[in-house]
């Protein structure tokens, strides 16, 4: 189940194995966007929020060169959503088992695997099913999803430092009539409640990804003033939806971030360098929260 139909695409672009050329590439695949088809490297959304603290450059640096452990349930589940919702990407082979403890599982979720399919029990699928349907029932969330690309890739160079940037958006809305060009970004977890997302997208970095994918549309002169917006659903029944729009205030911060991650990974590449938290000792103090208790020592 799609909730895309007949969507346009951006750009007549065949998907290169090497993108040497800034533009929007439509028909990239996942895998060749995630092993970063830029030679010399590029900076995406996920390594500008890796690169700065709490993380370091060389936990990115390690991130970077490492493969992604194997997903987690609640990943699995996120990555399948979006395949069905989006109509794109993972292929997934739905399994009649009632658990993954027999042979007989196991020998087919190898076989699935090795045909390029993410193997997942249908007591697992149909939920997500249930998921795609309730979204069809949102009218505002629905209504992003008319006339969209799905999994749209962008390339592009940093003005200031040359840094090659890419962006893989979940969604590009065109603009209806005279209105302005959408960046959808569908999210699933606990909570849709949009008070409660809000603490998410701190803490996740969610306004320097709002922030990143709308540089990317403004450097390829897709438009001078796009709108991002978060689709929010939550993985457990009844699946409620929310869209969420973050404040511009937020949006500048995540631009000044994402202006410090930039700027950090271009001095790290051109000097080889991937700092780790230092070699000297550290002289911390505690929280404050900790220390008021104690203030007659």
């Amino acid at each position: 189940m799609s909730l895309l139909s007949n969507a346009p695409a951006v750009a007549d672009v065949a998907a290169p194995v090497v993108i040497a050329e800034p533009g929007v590439y439509p028909v990239l695949d996942a895998e060749a966007y995630h092993a970063d088809p830029v030679p010399g490297g590029s900076l995406s959304s996920t390594g500008a929020r890796k690169i700065l603290p709490p993380s370091t450059p060389a936990a990115f640096r390690w991130w970077q060169q490492n493969p992604e452990p194997p997903q987690s349930q609640a990943k699995l589940d996120g990555t399948v959503a979006h395949s069905i919702v989006l109509g794109c990407g993972a292929k997934v082979a739905v399994l009649d088992f009632d658990n993954w403890r027999t042979n007989a599982a196991k020998e087919a979720a190898a076989e699935a695997t090795a045909r390029g399919e993410l193997p997942m029990l249908r007591k697992d699928y149909e939920p997500i099913l249930a998921m795609a349907e309730e979204l069809l029932r949102h009218k505002t969330a629905a209504k992003l999803f008319e006339g969209a690309q799905a999994e749209v890739s962008l390339f592009w160079q940093d003005d200031v430092t040359g840094v090659w940037r890419r962006a893989r958006f979940d969604l590009l809305r065109q603009p209806q009539a005279s209105g302005r060009l959408l960046i959808p970004d569908y999210k699933t977890g606990q909570s849709a409640d949009p008070t409660a997302f809000a603490k998410s997208a701190a803490n996740l970095g969610y306004h320097q990804q709002g922030s990143f994918y709308c540089d990317a549309a403004v450097a390829l002169e897709l438009t001078d003033d796009p709108v991002f917006l978060f689709i929010v659903q939550e993985t457990t029944a009844p699946y409620l939806v929310s869209v969420v729009q973050l404040e511009p205030l937020h949006m500048r911060i995540g631009a000044r971030l994402n202006r410090q991650a930039i700027d950090l990974y271009a001095q790290c590449k051109q000097r080889d360098e991937w700092p780790g938290y230092g070699d000297e000792i550290a002289h911390v103090s505690l929280p404050t929260w900790y220390t008021r208790d104690f203030l007659d020592f």
